[in-house]
C-alpha cells in the first residue's frame, strides 16, 4: 500500500507534455527497428524527470515479466489514462505499435496546447484585475489616511464621494485583515465545493458555457478536443460507441459528459452519429452537416481531425479578438475604480482652491 501511494505522488509530477514527448521518442527508436523494452531502456536512462525515470522502470520490469506494453501502462493510470492506453494496445493488436505512438503523441501534444491556449484567454485578466484590487487596496490603506489628515485640518464639509472613500479607508484600515480572511475562506470554499460537490461543479459548468464572449470560447476549446481524441480512436480502430464512451469521460465539462453519454445511447439506438450530435444542440450546424458527409463518404476519421483542425485555428483567431476586447475593457475597469478615488481624493481641495 505504500508502494502505491508513492507512486501516486511522483506520477502527479509528471507533465502531458513530457509523456508526449516520451511517446514520440519510443515511436522513433522502434521505426529505427530497436525492440520495445530496449528502447524504453534507452530512455529511461536518458530522462531527465526522476519521477518518470522511475515509471519507465516500472514499465521495463512489467515488460520483463511478460506484460503487453498496454497491460504496463494500466498500472500507471493517473498519467496513462484509458484513452492512451487504448490506442497503444490497437496499435499492439494490429501490429502498427510506432504509427499508433506517433498519433498519440500528435493527440497529446494538441491537448495540452489547447488548454495553454485557455489558460493564457483567462489569466491576463484575471490578473489585471488582482493587481487593480491591490492598488485600491493600497491607496485605501495608505494614501487615503492622509489626506484624511489634511481634511481635517480645513474643518469644512466634505463631498459625498470624498465621504464615500474616507469611510472606506477607514474599513479597510481597521478590518483589512477580515477582508483577506474572507477572501482567501471564500476561495477555499470555492475550490473545496468544486471537488467535492457533484451538483455545483454541475452547475460552474453551465454557466461557463454560457458566459457572454468567453462561452463559445471554452465551447469551441472542448469541441475541438473531444474531435481530434475522437478522430484518433477512430484511427486506431475502436469501435465508435466505445470512442464515444471514452471521450465522454474525459471531457473536461459536465454538459458535454451528459451530452455524449446521450449520443452514445442514441447510436446504440439506431441514430447516426450526426443526428446524435444534432440533438445534443452542442455543436453547429455545419459541424453536424460535416459529419454526415463524413459518414456518407465513408471519411469520418478523416472529417473529424478536418473538424479539430479547423476549431483549433479558430480558436487562435478568438484570442486575439478575446485579448483586444478585452484590454480596453480592463482598463476602463482600472481606470473607473483608481480614478474614483483619486477624484473623491482631490474634489475637495479643487473646492478650496475655487474659494480662494
Amino acid at each position: 500500500m505504500k508502494n502505491k501511494k508513492n507512486i501516486v505522488h511522483f506520477e502527479l509530477k509528471i507533465n502531458q507534455l513530457e509523456i508526449a514527448l516520451f511517446t514520440k521518442e519510443l515511436a522513433t527508436l522502434i521505426l529505427a527497428g530497436i525492440p520495445l523494452t530496449k528502447a524504453i531502456i534507452s530512455l529511461e536512462k536518458t530522462h531527465k524527470n526522476n519521477e518518470f525515470k522511475k515509471i519507465l522502470s516500472h514499465i521495463i520490469n512489467d515488460l520483463n515479466q511478460g506484460y503487453t506494453f498496454s497491460e504496463c501502462l494500466k498500472k500507471h493510470n493517473k498519467i496513462f489514462d484509458d484513452i492512451s492506453c487504448s490506442i497503444i494496445q490497437a496499435g499492439e493488436k494490429s501490429g502498427t505499435l510506432a504509427i499508433m505512438l506517433i498519433k498519440l503523441s500528435t493527440l497529446l501534444h494538441k491537448s495540452y496546447n489547447i488548454k495553454i491556449k485557455i489558460k493564457k484567454a483567462l489569466t491576463y485578466p484575471i490578473t489585471i484585475l488582482i493587481i487593480t484590487l491591490i492598488i485600491s487596496i493600497g491607496l485605501l490603506v495608505f494614501i487615503v489616511p492622509e489626506f484624511e489628515k489634511l481634511f481635517l485640518s480645513f474643518k469644512a464639509k466634505l463631498p459625498k464621494l470624498t465621504l464615500l472613500i474616507v469611510s472606506l479607508s477607514i474599513i479597510a484600515q481597521k478590518f483589512w485583515w477580515l477582508l483577506f480572511s474572507l477572501i482567501i475562506l471564500l476561495v477555499m470554499i470555492f475550490k473545496k465545493a468544486k471537488q467535492t460537490s457533484h451538483s455545483f461543479k454541475q452547475y460552474l459548468d453551465k454557466i461557463i458555457v454560457v458566459i457572454p464572449v468567453l462561452g463559445p470560447f471554452v465551447q469551441k476549446s472542448i469541441t475541438a478536443l473531444l474531435f481530434s481524441i475522437l478522430a484518433t480512436l477512430l484511427s486506431a480502430g475502436i469501435p465508435l460507441i466505445k470512442a464515444i464512451s471514452y471521450i465522454s469521460q474525459i471531457s473536461p465539462n459536465s454538459v458535454y459528459r451528459v451530452a455524449l453519454n446521450q449520443v452514445q445511447g442514441q447510436i446504440m439506438a439506431g441514430l447516426s452519429l450526426s443526428e446524435s450530435f444534432n440533438n445534443t444542440k452542442l455543436f453547429p450546424s455545419n459541424i453536424v452537416m460535416m459529419i454526415h458527409v463524413g459518414e456518407q463518404s465513408g471519411e469520418l476519421e478523416m472529417i473529424l481531425a478536418h473538424i479539430a483542425q479547423m476549431v483549433e485555428e479558430e480558436i487562435d483567431h478568438n484570442i486575439t479578438i478575446l485579448t483586444q476586447l478585452m484590454e480596453p475593457i480592463i482598463m476602463l475597469i482600472l481606470g473607473t475604480m483608481i480614478g474614483t478615488i483619486v477624484i473623491a481624493l482631490y474634489l475637495p481641495l479643487f473646492k478650496m482652491g475655487a474659494l480662494l
